[in-house]
């Protein structure tokens, strides 16, 4: 009688480890998803690196600010090739195939989240900022810091 009450305990404490497990492994947090985003502006070659964080930006949805060297510019539905441009130029260490990334953070506070991600290029560091706000089901960028 004992045995079998542990066989049973056994089988239901494997049945709900793997519930768990395979719960876990479809379920991906905010936190995975926007590490997509810092892995992507890291990896790859150059323009990928800003085709893919475009992929965050929807101007129909939400402006963008771009800040970088002091200077900031705001673009709204109509400025996409403009939107482009400034990110390209702002993403220009990220660009470099040789830069080797030296931290990657995300913070997710509520419906706004912070992505960091420092990089060197020729002895210098490079940092980026991507500050998102919820939307939908999805996240939108709608800051970029760099400097």
């Amino acid at each position: 009688m004992q045995s079998r009450f542990v066989l049973y305990s056994v089988l239901a404490t494997l049945f709900i480890g793997g519930f768990a497990f395979v719960a876990d492994a479809l379920v991906v947090s905010d936190e995975e998803h926007l590490g997509e985003l810092a892995e992507a502006v890291t990896e790859g070659d150059g323009q990928a690196r800003v085709d893919a964080a475009m992929r965050w930006m929807d101007l129909s949805r939400a402006e963008v600010t771009v800040r970088q060297n002091g200077s900031s510019a705001t673009f709204d539905e109509g400025d996409g090739f403009r939107l482009q441009r400034e990110v390209e130029d702002a993403l220009s260490a990220f660009r470099d195939p040789d830069a080797e990334v030296v931290q990657r953070s995300v913070d997710v506070d509520g419906e706004r989240a912070t992505v960091a991600v420092r990089v060197r290029t020729g002895g210098a560091a490079h940092d980026a900022s991507f500050h998102l706000v919820r939307s939908g089901q999805g996240w939108l960028v709608e800051r970029l810091s760099t400097r």
